[in-house]
C-alpha cells in the first residue's frame, strides 16, 4: 500500500501518479478529506480507480461515499426523541458548493417533516467557533430563546457552546446541542458534545473492496 498527500495541487497529483505507475501500481484510490465533486487528473483516466468521500459525475469511476442525508436525520430525530419540536436552529453555512453540509441540511428538514414539525431557522456562519459564536451570540441578544440547536460541525458546536455559557444557560438543561463527525473536540467539550460520527473504516473498507 503506497500514501501520497497532494493538497489538491494538480501538479503533485500528477507527480505522484507519475511515481506510483513506475512502480508499478495497478489500482488507486482517490480520497478527498470533504465531499465534494472532482475531475480526476488524465493519468487515473484509463486506470482502475475507485473514488472515495468524492465522486465525479463526468467520468465513470466508482465512487464510496458517506450517507450525509441520513447523518442529517439521525441528528434531528436525536432531537425530536427528546422531545424537542419547536425552537430548533442549524448552524453553519449551506454554501451552494458544500455538498456535505447541503445534503445534511436536506436529511433533517425531511426529519422534522416526517415529526410534523419544521426548523425555525438556520444561523449562517462560516465552520470555525469564532463565527458561530457570533451568530448564536446575536440570536440570542434578540430575545431568541432555542431549544434544540444542529451545527454543521464541531467547532462551530463550540462557539454556540461559548455563547450559550455567556448568557447563563446551560447545556443541555437549557439547549440541547448535536452536532456532525465526532472530532476529539466533541470528547473535550464540557458537557461532552453528542456527534454524528462519520463511518471513516467502513469508508476505506468499502473503497478497497470495490477496487479489488
Amino acid at each position: 500500500l503506497s500514501i501520497g498527500e497532494t493538497d489538491g495541487d494538480p501538479d503533485q497529483e500528477n507527480h505522484l501518479i507519475e511515481q506510483f505507475l513506475d512502480h508499478q501500481v495497478d489500482g488507486f484510490i482517490y480520497a478527498s478529506t470533504y465531499r465534494r465533486d472532482v475531475e480526476l487528473p488524465p493519468a487515473l483516466a484509463d486506470q482502475r480507480a475507485v473514488l472515495l468521500n468524492c465522486s465525479s459525475p463526468a467520468q465513470n469511476h466508482p465512487a464510496v461515499l458517506p450517507d450525509q442525508h441520513e447523518g442529517g436525520q439521525t441528528a434531528a430525530r436525536c432531537l425530536l426523541d427528546l422531545g424537542h419540536r419547536d425552537d430548533i436552529y442549524v448552524v453553519g453555512d449551506i454554501a451552494p458548493g458544500a455538498l456535505a453540509a447541503q445534503e445534511r441540511f436536506t436529511g433533517i428538514q425531511d426529519a422534522c417533516k416526517a415529526a410534523g414539525t419544521a426548523l425555525s431557522g438556520t444561523l449562517d456562519c462560516e465552520w470555525t467557533p469564532h463565527s458561530a459564536y457570533q451568530a448564536m451570540a446575536r440570536l440570542l441578544a434578540r430575545g431568541a430563546r432555542p431549544r434544540g440547536v444542529i451545527c454543521m460541525n464541531d467547532p462551530i458546536a463550540m462557539g454556540v457552546y461559548q455563547a450559550v455559557a455567556e448568557r447563563d444557560l446551560y447545556v443541555p438543561e437549557d439547549i440541547s446541542v448535536i452536532s456532525f463527525d465526532d472530532t476529539e473536540l466533541a470528547c473535550w467539550l464540557r458537557p461532552k458534545l453528542t456527534s454524528v460520527a462519520l463511518p471513516h473504516h467502513e469508508l476505506g473498507r468499502r473503497a478497497i473492496d470495490a477496487l479489488l
